[in-house]
């Protein structure tokens, strides 16, 4: 994937498919981004895999050999398990929502409840006029 760049990169990849037919590349005419530029390989891909690296070499290419040996091996399936998985986090996300629901329900209650109660309590009250107090 030639995303715009201006050094060398596409002449480069050029004889590197001129030695291996097996290596495809995509020249896009300006720079579109890492995501448009890897959406656009995604589309184009005609072979069984993509290997995407970034060129800041981040992710080291000499494992790439060693990637498609996995993947060979049928190691390399990238969604075993990711349907449990999803239904694992999904059962739990519905758990979470299930539960603050009940929580903002009963602390709604709880509110109504406090709303009706009064400020203070009083025990005991006697009504005491100034004109009995004074003895008159």
């Amino acid at each position: 994937m030639n995303d715009g760049s201006t050094d060398d990169s596409l002449a480069i990849i050029r004889q590197l498919q001129e030695k291996d037919p097996r290596i495809s590349y995509l020249d896009l005419s300006r720079n579109c981004g890492k995501e448009s530029a890897m959406s656009a390989g995604i589309d184009y891909i005609r072979g069984e895999a993509l290997v995407i690296i970034d060129a800041d070499l981040q992710d080291p290419p000499e494992l790439i050999p060693l990637m498609f040996e996995e993947l060979q091996k049928g190691y390399g399936d990238p969604v075993v398990g990711y349907p449990s998985l999803m239904s694992v986090l999904l059962f739990l996300g519905g758990a979470i929502l299930l539960s603050l629901g009940i929580i903002g329900e009963y602390l709604g209650i709880i509110y109504k409840e406090i709303k009706r109660r009064p400020a203070y309590f009083v025990n005991e009250y006697k009504n005491v006029s100034p004109a009995y107090k004074n003895g008159e």
